[in-house]
């Protein structure tokens, strides 16, 4: 009885520590473990630096497809005749670059999200996993010597699965990123360089098919009349210029929803597969029960 008084007392002891500042700190960036954490944290910034940016390249292609589809060229001299429309062709890509920017600010925020975790899971891990740890090997010294097994069970399984989801959490965020640097980097680098140079390129074609601002003498208009012979040639470059726009807004839609949606949430279902094995069937498919009947209501 005393024996088991004195691991009480140091077990509460310990309990008690995890929740004292100085100890706190220390188990929840240890040494080597921060420098991980800087790691990860800086590949999440680095993500966040680029979806925001290319969001502000989302916004700044609609304005400039928004005032090209706004042009009208006329067909006939002196400003009489038919009146078209050339930026309608682009009413497809203005379309995409409104569901682009949406994806980009759904990248945004799952890479936000996964910030947050971060700085989550350290207290995750250390306040409350170990916690239940000592909880558990508490309660196994005063159990009866036949059920103690599975109490010391649940606090090895509890220290593994603390361990284990300290070390993945920031895992996961470099593995992801070494995913993006070997597969998604030159395809991302190549959309945003043909975006860009696609946007110049509309609002310089929006320039040339304008209207002059005043009204033009006769020469000056004879000159629109001969510009207007060119139209078609003019249409056909924009709708080439609409076409490559597509492409690259669509590849760099691809490399946002990989890099940031899918590929993060397929090392969680890994990780999850990981922790279902360490905590037992049993307990994991109670835990899926509990979620998915508060998830149904």
């Amino acid at each position: 009885m005393l024996r088991k008084l004195l691991l009480s007392l140091v077990l509460l002891g310990l309990l008690a520590a995890l929740f004292w500042p100085p100890v706190q700190q220390g188990l929840l960036r240890p040494p080597l473990i921060a420098a991980l954490d800087r790691q990860a944290e800086a590949v999440v910034d680095a993500g966040l630096k680029r979806a925001l940016a290319s969001f502000a390249l989302a916004r700044g292609l609609n304005a400039v497809i928004s005032a090209a589809q706004g042009t009208e060229v006329q067909l006939a001299p002196a400003g009489l005749g038919v009146t078209l429309t050339p930026g309608q062709v682009l009413d497809p890509v203005n379309d995409l670059v409104e569901q682009f920017s949406w994806v980009m600010l759904a990248s945004a925020t799952a890479l936000g999200v996964q910030k947050f975790l971060l700085a989550f899971g350290a207290w995750l891990c250390v306040a409350l996993l170990l916690s239940l740890a000592l909880l558990a090997l508490l309660t196994a010294l005063w159990r009866p010597p036949d059920r103690r097994s599975i109490w010391y069970g649940a606090c090895c399984r509890l220290l593994v699965v603390a361990l284990l989801l300290r070390l993945a959490l920031p895992g996961i965020a470099l593995a992801n990123q070494g995913i993006y640097q070997l597969f998604l980097e030159p395809d991302y680098l190549v959309a945003k360089a043909g975006i860009e140079t696609g946007a110049a390129e509309l609002d310089a074609g929006r320039a040339e098919l304008s209207p002059p601002a005043a009204d033009p003498g006769f020469w000056e208009r004879m000159k629109e009349s001969g510009r207007n012979l060119e139209i078609r040639p003019r249409l056909e470059l924009l709708q080439q210029r609409a076409a490559a726009l597509v492409e690259h807004v669509l590849k760099l839609i691809l490399v946002f929803v990989l890099d940031t949606i899918l590929l993060p949430l397929a090392f969680l279902w890994g990780l999850w597969r990981l922790l279902r094995g360490l905590l037992g069937g049993r307990a994991a498919e109670r835990v899926e029960h509990f979620w998915r009947q508060r998830l149904a209501r």
